[in-house]
């Protein structure tokens, strides 16, 4: 665990510190911080469950974490000094955060996975909002007072839904995988920004709907090109057909806003897919974030 003293602010304020030392708010060096969140810059209408808030001192020391339920904001008391602030949802399971104890560096994740042919790839995001703060200073505040700190979360991942046009004989597959090269695993939770080099391959899911295969996901963004989208298809004889595009041109077109572009793929083959019997009528044994969790209408 991070050295950090954690306060949880649901119902009631509620005070643990996971370096087990004791605290005392009757003291002057701490001051109290009234935390508000604007969410002018917010583009969804999903609204997190809670909010984390994380202070670090710039001087160095143990971080400040607090757990906010709702998307208000709260009061919370910490030592007077002068920090640097990142703020994300608390509601996410999808994600790895690295580096948590290190502002600069500090940077969130997805897991590593195989594609259906062995491949080395890597997970879809989970849904990210937040934001951060620089150089704010609490010291030599007055006794009693209380300072208002505003944050401004803004969505930090991306959009992508796909369309896949031309496979016939839809009723023989069993399972379906894509994949999309070119795209980060990863974002700066201070800067917002694509670590460099950051080029892995998205491993999804997707389905049949009517004579279409559709999906949808969450990603921090291309990083990379060319994009190439693969599509996996396992079929009732228990093979599996790859079929590639390079939809580079389609994700280029879309205007970026710093990372954030919600993409939209069309995507045509020409191919039947096999019958057969016999086989291994089970899906990819693979282990695939679910993809299905994105609330986006595909409009066919």
């Amino acid at each position: 665990m991070l050295p950090c003293v954690l306060i949880a602010l649901f119902a009631a304020p509620s005070l643990a510190s996971c370096t087990h030392k004791e605290l005392c708010y009757n003291h002057n060096h701490f001051t109290k911080v009234k935390i508000v969140f604007d969410w002018r810059d917010y583009d969804t209408e999903y609204m997190p469950e809670g909010m984390r808030v994380v202070f670090y001192p710039i001087r160095g020391g143990e971080s400040w974490v607090f757990d906010i339920a709702g998307c208000d904001g709260s009061i919370v008391e910490l030592p007077q000094n002068s920090y640097n602030i990142i703020t994300y949802n608390n509601d996410t399971d999808g994600l790895v955060f690295r580096s948590e104890n290190n502002y600069s560096n500090f940077y969130s994740t997805t897991e590593s996975i195989s594609t259906p042919n062995s491949k080395r790839a890597v997970k879809t995001a989970d849904f990210l909002c937040g934001g951060s703060k620089e150089g704010v200073s609490l010291e030599n505040l007055p006794e009693g007072s209380e300072t208002v700190i505003t944050l401004y979360p803004k969505r930090m991942v991306c959009r992508y839904i796909y369309v896949v046009k031309g496979i016939e004989k839809l009723s023989n597959i069993v399972d379906i995988r894509a994949s999309l090269g070119g795209m980060s695993a990863s974002v700066m939770m201070a800067e917002d920004l694509l670590p460099d080099g950051d080029n892995n391959c998205l491993l999804f899911g997707g389905s049949v709907k009517d004579d279409v295969i559709v999906g949808s996901f969450y990603t921090f963004g291309y990083n990379a090109h060319p994009n190439i989208f693969t599509l996996y298809i396992k079929a009732k004889d228990g093979k599996v057909h790859q079929l590639e595009c390079d939809v580079t041109e389609q994700i280029l077109k879309v205007e970026r806003k710093g990372h954030i572009a919600d993409v939209e793929l069309l995507i045509e083959f020409d191919y039947t897919v096999p019958g057969g019997e016999g086989g291994s009528g089970a899906g990819f044994d693979v282990d695939v974030s679910d993809w299905e969790d994105v609330n986006q209408d595909i409009y066919i």
